[in-house]
């Protein structure tokens, strides 16, 4: 893989247990340390805690602090107000950092706009600033090392989301941009049916918590599940992005959702829905769902998702 260049201060390495190092090293001149927990002994027996929504359960990831690239795992705990919805969510998300052809970085990331999916940066400035279509918030991250991020959302004045609390930390579980997970899905989409097996999982958005419409008082309370998938239709790589919701008690509808980009097709309903999780962990995720639309029920998707990070 070509690598970003560095220009490296000098440095004392100190070699220590689990594997890791606690190095100084510079990123395009900017002189950054190694902040990640490869020096904790206690990474010897895995990781700090389980829970998927916090960061201990990630930085024990035995990667590089060489280069930012890299697949990382995005943790937060937030509430937001705005004019559309009072959120009160934990979340986790991927991103994925790859190099370009020129000095900037590109971080992939899951939204259901195309155009916010690939994000240039600098690294030089140490930070990287996004949308989180989830929350609907800018986040600002700044980049402690190469193997570390901590940030939060960011409140917007006016009509946008005003942050009461926010705490965000990024890690990095992997050097490559790897497969986090495949995909079987089968559908039927203007009375012809399709199978795709062993999708390429690129991405994907976990949440859990509240939300409430201004002047509602019920509350939207359970699990959403986002992913965006790969497809090889033909020679052509297309994406395909699911939303999933499945709600906290049965006073609640699931819902599904499947939407293809370049076919401008969605399949999508909650009257007709189900989804559940067979397996949930920081590390391993299974995710079962089945959706007719709600307007054609003759277009109707059942997917099998597995997640392994």
């Amino acid at each position: 893989m070509c690598r970003v260049s560095l220009l490296l201060l000098p440095v004392f390495l100190l070699i220590t247990s689990c594997g890791g190092g606690g190095s100084a090293e510079s990123n395009n001149d900017v002189v950054i340390p190694d902040d990640g927990r490869g020096n904790d002994t206690q990474c010897e027996s895995g990781p700090l805690t389980e829970d998927m929504y916090l960061s201990t359960s990630y930085d024990c990831s035995q990667t590089s602090n060489d280069s930012l690239v890299g697949t990382w795992i995005v943790t937060s705990e937030y509430k937001l107000i705005s004019s559309a919805a009072e959120r009160n969510k934990k979340s986790r998300f991927t991103i994925t950092i790859t190099e370009t052809d020129v000095d900037e970085l590109n971080a992939f990331l899951c939204s259901n706009e195309v155009s916010k999916r690939n994000i240039r940066f600098n690294p030089v400035n140490n930070s990287l600033s996004f949308f989180d279509y989830n929350a609907q918030s800018q986040i600002e991250l700044n980049i402690e090392s190469n193997k570390r991020m901590t940030g939060k959302h960011i409140s917007e004045g006016g009509t946008g989301a005003v942050v009461q609390e926010s705490e965000i930390t990024a890690i990095k579980i992997a050097d490559t941009a790897s497969e986090i997970g495949s995909l079987n899905l089968d559908y039927t989409y203007n009375n012809s049916s399709f199978s795709e097996s062993d999708l390429n999982v690129l991405c994907f958005l976990q949440d859990n918590g509240s939300s409430q419409n201004p002047g509602l008082t019920t509350q939207s309370i359970g699990s959403h599940f986002d992913f965006i998938a790969s497809i090889n239709n033909n020679g052509t790589e297309e994406q395909l992005i699911s939303s999933v919701f499945i709600p906290e008690g049965t006073s609640q509808s699931a819902s599904v959702g499947v939407f293809f980009n370049d076919r401008k097709q969605k399949i999508q309903g909650r009257w007709n829905a189900t989804a559940d999780y067979l397996d949930q962990s920081n590390l391993k995720t299974s995710l079962n769902a089945e959706v007719t639309d709600d307007y054609s029920l003759k277009d109707s998707a059942k997917l099998s998702l597995q997640l392994n990070l």
